[in-house]
């Protein structure tokens, strides 16, 4: 089993006004500041299908009163006047006065390029490892992942928290349908664990008319704790992507090298193979490969492999 790094253009798109301070080009990292954004409440739209002339500039404070827009038929010529004081916001469909209720910086999600920059969404061309479920079904999602384990091996409905709003969790154990309805309540857009009771997973998808739901190893109980595991539990609070719909997620790639930290290496055959990294070499500032000496492998010992197969516990 190998990481299968595949490049997908990584879409964050923002509820109000937004001032990126990134450009078309811009190289970002997991945590790199994008811009800061503006949430708005809406206190009063004109359709712009009704509006002949525009009487204001987007983005100025206007009073009540005063003229927004104006339309003119065979009798007469009607004029829209603001009902009530706030900022002016055009949009595509309509022109809005709103007042700011919340300003708030994004950063990136992943590691990549910018190829598109703008006051309604950022586009980065980043890279993801791929990984197949067993099984799945339910639609594409992204959002934060929620890792959930528990120290006596056996997972219940009772270790589910209550807010789960916009997550995707994976269930490091054996899925119940008691777990799987307590994460749907809590506002979970994506569920996937170790294994489920093969029947339970086909009654679920016809019981919930939205589910998002996966499998990765297959139907019945199955041994926890592997390497595939192992990395799932470094993203936690990261945001990933899961395609339900294509039995298939992906985890962005990026460094997780740490101070005084066990390495695993996650490449071909050396699947979770622990190592250490040789610190007296340096590599170029231009290079992703690094040395690393393999603790359980018969044969060479020492191998030069790219930076991103290289994890920490």
């Amino acid at each position: 089993m190998s990481l299968q790094v595949i490049e997908k253009k990584f879409v964050i798109k923002f509820p109000g006004r937004f001032v990126p301070n990134v450009n078309i080009g811009t190289r970002v990292e997991i945590g790199t500041p994008l811009g800061v954004g503006q949430k708005y409440r809406v206190l009063q739209e004109v359709p712009l299908q009704a509006v002949d002339e525009i009487l204001v500039d987007d983005g100025v404070y206007i009073n009540s009163g005063e003229p927004l827009a104006s339309s003119s038929s065979i009798l007469k010529k009607s004029v829209w006047l603001a009902d009530i004081e706030g900022l002016v916001r055009i949009t595509k469909n309509s022109i809005q006065i709103v007042d700011i209720i919340d300003s708030y910086k994004y950063s990136s999600f992943v590691k990549g390029r910018v190829v598109y920059s703008g006051a309604d969404k950022i586009v980065i061309s980043a890279l993801f490892y791929q990984f197949w479920f067993f099984a799945s079904q339910g639609r594409s999602v992204k959002g934060q992942f929620v890792f959930l384990d528990n120290i006596n091996g056996i997972i219940t409905s009772k270790d589910i928290p209550n807010d789960l709003k916009g997550k995707i969790i994976f269930v490091n154990g054996f899925l119940t349908r008691a777990i799987i309805i307590k994460a749907i309540n809590a506002g979970a857009i994506g569920i996937f664990g170790v294994s489920i009771d093969y029947d339970e997973y086909k009654q679920l998808g016809k019981i919930l008319k939205y589910i998002n739901l996966g499998v990765l190893h297959g139907f019945g109980q199955f041994v926890k704790g592997n390497a595939l595991v192992q990395l799932l539990r470094n993203y936690q609070n990261h945001y990933i992507e899961a395609d339900f719909s294509k039995e298939m997620f992906y985890l962005p790639v990026h460094n997780l090298f740490g101070i005084n930290k066990s390495f695993y290496l996650y490449s071909g055959f050396r699947w979770g193979i622990p190592v250490k990294v040789d610190t007296t070499k340096k590599y170029a500032l231009d290079s992703n490969n690094i040395i690393v000496t393999i603790d359980k492998f018969s044969g060479q010992d020492m191998v030069e492999v790219d930076v991103s197969e290289v994890f920490n516990s």
